[in-house]
C-alpha cells in the first residue's frame, strides 16, 4: 500500500492529524488498546482472574507488536495537533484472494504428490500402489477441554487456528517460538476455544471471499472517546481504499462496542456468531450473549 500521506480530520473537540505508525509507536498504541478493551465483557472473561493488568498489558503490547509484522499492513495513528498525543489507531491489511492461493498451493502439492508416489512406486518394484503410506495430518492437533478439565488440562492451539492478521497468532508464536502452544493458565481456555470456532468461519469466509481490505485493530483512548476520531480512522481507511483502482472492499469484524459506527461508515451486517458469556464466567456476572459481526463495505 505504501505510505500514505497524513490526512487533516476534525473531531468534536480534537484537532487530529493521521499519520503511519512506526514501531516506536508500540508501547503507546498498547496502552491505549489494554485502555479501550481491559474492561470490554469478552476480556472480563478471556482473562481468568480478570482484572490481570499483569498479563493483560503484555498481551496487547504483543498484539500490536504483532501487527507491524503482518505484510500489506499500514497501522495509522490520530495524533492530536495541540498536544502531540496520539489519541487512536486502526490497521489495515490489504490481502490476497486465499481461494485462489490455496488453488495454487494445492496444484503444487497434487504434483509433488504425485512424484513422490511414482518415487515410492519405483523403489517397492511395482506400479501399483505402494506398500507403505505414510499420513501426513494438516489438521491442527488440540486437545479437547471439558469444563471438570481446565484446572489440570491445557489445550494445545495451533497458530493457524488463531485469528488472521489481529496479532495474536503473532504474539503467541513469539512468546513459544512455535507454532503449536500450550494456552498458559491466565486464560479461560473453555472460552478461547469457543471464540475460535465461533470466529473462524466467518474469518475463513472473509479470507476466501477475493482480494480485499481488512481492518483488523482500532482503538481510542477512553477519554477521548465520543469526540469523532474513531470516525475520523474509518474514515481515513476508507479514504485510502477508495484511492485503490481495484475498487476491492474492506472487511472486519465488529465488537458490540463498534457495531453501530460501523453501520453509519456504510458497512453491512454479512454474518456473525454469539457467545453465550455466562457459560464460560465463573465469576457469574451475567454478561449475557456477545455478538460479533462479520461486516463488508463495498468500494466504489
Amino acid at each position: 500500500m505504501g505510505s500514505i500521506p497524513a490526512v487533516l480530520h476534525t473531531g468534536m473537540t480534537h484537532l487530529v492529524k493521521i499519520h503511519p505508525a512506526i514501531p516506536d509507536d508500540i508501547p503507546t498504541l498498547a496502552e491505549i488498546n489494554w485502555q479501550a478493551y481491559r474492561t470490554d465483557p469478552m476480556f472480563k472473561v478471556g482473562f481468568v482472574n480478570w482484572p490481570d493488568d499483569e498479563h493483560m498489558k503484555p498481551f496487547f503490547y504483543g498484539r500490536v507488536k504483532g501487527r507491524f509484522e503482518i505484510p500489506k499492513t499500514v497501522m495509522y495513528k490520530a495524533v492530536g495537533e495541540a498536544d502531540g498525543v496520539i489519541h487512536g489507531f486502526i490497521a489495515l491489511t490489504e490481502e490476497e484472494d486465499k481461494k485462489q492461493e490455496e488453488g495454487e498451493v494445492r496444484e503444487a502439492e497434487d504434483g509433488a504428490n504425485e512424484d513422490i508416489k511414482q518415487e515410492v512406486q519405483m523403489q517397492n518394484g511395482s506400479s501399483d500402489e505402494p506398500r507403505h503410506s505414510a499420513q501426513i495430518s494438516d489438521t491442527p492437533s488440540t486437545t479437547a477441554a471439558t469444563p471438570d478439565s481446565l484446572t489440570t488440562l491445557r489445550p494445545t492451539i495451533n497458530i493457524n487456528e488463531l485469528s488472521k492478521n489481529t496479532g495474536t497468532a503473532e504474539y503467541f508464536k513469539a512468546q513459544n517460538n512455535s507454532h503449536e502452544f500450550t494456552l498458559p493458565d491466565y486464560l479461560n481456555a473453555e472460552m478461547m476455544l469457543s471464540t475460535r470456532d465461533g470466529i473462524m468461519p466467518m474469518m475463513n469466509a472473509i479470507a476466501k471471499s477475493g482480494k480485499h481490505y481488512y481492518i483488523s485493530a482500532f482503538a481510542v483512548r477512553p477519554e477521548s472517546q465520543g469526540q469523532g476520531i474513531g470516525s475520523n480512522l474509518i474514515d481515513h481507511c476508507i479514504k485510502v481504499v477508495e484511492k485503490d483502482p481495484s475498487k476491492i472492499p474492506i472487511w472486519l469484524i465488529a465488537l458490540p462496542s463498534s457495531h453501530h459506527l460501523c453501520l453509519t461508515h456504510g458497512f453491512v451486517d454479512k454474518d456473525h456468531c454469539d457467545m453465550d458469556l455466562d457459560k464460560y464466567d465463573a465469576q457469574r456476572r451475567q454478561l449475557g450473549v456477545y455478538r460479533q459481526w462479520a461486516m463488508r463495505r463495498e468500494t466504489v
